[in-house]
């Protein structure tokens, strides 16, 4: 998936200085979110999960 495509429904605007650059732009920004999601992912168990859901039940 692309920088452009997450960042709102409509295409950017190729014509506008931001719309052209902000895809881009953001590219590093979702790269280093994507990567720390998954660090965060591989240290969760599934029973972390479920401990967390039976706290709040």
């Amino acid at each position: 998936m692309s920088a452009n495509s997450r960042l709102t429904i409509a295409a950017p605007d190729p014509a506008c200085v931001v719309g052209r650059g902000i895809g881009p732009a953001l590219t590093s920004v979702y790269d280093g979110i994507e990567a720390a999601l998954r660090r965060e992912l591989a240290r969760t168990t599934l029973e972390d999960v479920l401990r967390d859901v039976l706290k709040t039940a």
